[in-house]
C-alpha cells in the first residue's frame, strides 16, 4: 500500500489511459481486486519473460499489433510512456523498444510488436527468462526519458523495492507532487 492504494492499482490507473486495453499480469494465485482483467502466466514463477509471452499471445489472439508492459513497483512512470516508446519503435525497424532513463535501462517498461512472439518463445524454451536478454533475440531500440518532476528525485521510473523506498514515495506523495492519472492517449 502506498498512501492507501496498492502499487498494482496505482500502476494500473497510470497505465490504463495509455493503452486501448489493460490486462494485469500475475504469476501466482494471489487474488487481485482491480477493475481490470487479470492475465495469468502460462509458465508461473518462470520470470518476467513468461508474463510478456502471455501478453503477446493474448495480444495476437485479440488482433492487437503491439504489447506495452509496465511494472507495478515503479508507480510514477510517465503519463506518456507508451507514446514515447511507440515513437521510438515507429522510427525504426526494431521489434521491441525499452525505456532508458540516464544510464539505467528499465526493461519492464517496453513496447513489443506482437510478431516477435515466436522468437521470444523459442528463446524461453532455451532458458531465457529475463527481459534484458530479449535485446539479444529481437532487434530493439531505446526510448530516452529525461528526469521528471513527477517522481521522487526526478526519477520517472523510481522503483519501490524496500520499506525505505516506500517511505520516500509516501513522503513525496504527501507533499502533493504527484499529478493524477493522465488522460487517454490516442
Amino acid at each position: 500500500m502506498l498512501a492507501g492504494i496498492t502499487l498494482a492499482e496505482r500502476a494500473a490507473q497510470r497505465a490504463a489511459p495509455q493503452v486501448e486495453r489493460l490486462l494485469v499480469n500475475r504469476n501466482d494465485g494471489w487474488p487481485l481486486t482491480l477493475p481490470f482483467s487479470v492475465l495469468n502466466d502460462r509458465h508461473p514463477g518462470e520470470g518476467p519473460l513468461a508474463g510478456v509471452l502471455a501478453g503477446l499471445a493474448h495480444a495476437s489472439e485479440q488482433g492487437f499489433t503491439h504489447l506495452a508492459t509496465f511494472s507495478c513497483d515503479a508507480p510514477f512512470f510517465p503519463h506518456d510512456c507508451v507514446e514515447r516508446l511507440m515513437a521510438a519503435l515507429t522510427d525504426s525497424s526494431a521489434e521491441a523498444c525499452f525505456a532508458r532513463s540516464g544510464d539505467v535501462m528499465h526493461w519492464t517498461f517496453a513496447l513489443l510488436r506482437a510478431g516477435c512472439a515466436p522468437a521470444l518463445e523459442a528463446a524461453f524454451a532455451n532458458g531465457l527468462r529475463s527481459l534484458h536478454g530479449t535485446r539479444e533475440i529481437v532487434p530493439a531500440v531505446e526510448a530516452i526519458f529525461p528526469p521528471s518532476g513527477e517522481a521522487p528525485g526526478g526519477d520517472a521510473f523510481f522503483n519501490i523495492n524496500t520499506p525505505k523506498d516506500m517511505a520516500l514515495a509516501g513522503r513525496w506523495l504527501a507533499r502533493g507532487q504527484a499529478r493524477p492519472p493522465g488522460r487517454r492517449r490516442p
